[in-house]
């Protein structure tokens, strides 16, 4: 005959053998679709219809980037300019066959809407919003612009300087400069600014976006596929960026 003690025991280990297989057979939740975006690159993020959850963090390049290599995780990251992609790729964060262009911009000369307009080929007049040129992709488009046209030494005591192409945006719709050097995608978008000026693309160095899975996850490699696909050029397009010119959006790394 078993003892009390013996037979809780068994049950007891019944017991436990059967939450653990009811434990096991349940779903397990997939964690979030981690997404590191450049700031002007956002829209391709936030309008794409992903499928899994998304948990997006947004800044400069350069500043996500250096997150990267010093060892952030993330599944993808969407940066505006390559050569921060080519870090990347030196640092061993991606590699080759993960990058691919996805969209193209302009850069625009804005100012507040209602405001002085600066129209003509002079250089802007007053205080004018760039990002910072020595890391942020837009602040260095800029200065091969200007330097092009022969601006930047003319301009330079006048430069109100932000960190990222959003916050370039908000100084020029805010109306604490005459006028803003910002992507044509950002401003295209805005309500409260006017364009006065489109750059033309030879001054400066084409203003290539890429896109890049760094994790293994298949939903990192439908996300890039979605951008890549009918349905997510054409939000490229809705959102104010150009289209790759190689047709199947290849990067063609510098």
């Amino acid at each position: 005959m078993s003892s009390p003690c013996r037979a809780s025991s068994g049950w007891f280990l019944v017991g436990a053998i059967a939450t653990l297989f009811l434990v096991a057979c349940e779903p397990v939740d997939h964690p979030p679709l981690r997404v590191l975006a450049a700031s002007s690159l956002q829209p391709l993020v936030t309008s794409d219809p992903v499928e899994a959850d998304t948990q997006i963090s947004v800044g400069a390049s350069s500043v996500l980037a250096m997150q990267l290599i010093a060892g952030a995780r993330a599944d993808v990251v969407l940066l505006a300019d390559p050569r921060w992609m080519d870090e990347l790729e030196a640092e061993g964060v991606i590699v080759s066959e993960a990058r691919v262009e996805v969209a193209r911009n302009r850069l625009v000369l804005a100012v507040p809407l209602n405001g002085a307009s600066v129209i003509g080929d002079d250089a802007p007049a007053g205080r004018v919003a760039i990002a910072e040129p020595r890391n942020v992709p837009l602040g260095r488009y800029t200065m091969e612009a200007l330097q092009s046209l022969g601006w930047w030494t003319s301009l330079e005591d006048r430069f109100v300087l932000a960190s990222d192409a959003k916050a370039v945006l908000a100084l020029v719709e805010s109306g604490e400069v005459d006028a803003g050097i910002v992507y044509a995608s950002d401003a295209s978008r805005s309500q409260r600014v006017e364009v006065v000026r489109t750059f033309d693309a030879a001054l400066h160095r084409p203003i290539r976006c890429e896109a890049a899975w760094i994790s293994d996850r298949e939903e990192s490699r439908r996300f890039i596929e979605r951008l890549q696909g009918p349905a997510g050029r054409a939000m490229v397009e809705a959102v104010g960026f150009e289209l790759p010119l190689k047709s199947d959006g290849g990067s063609g790394h510098e």
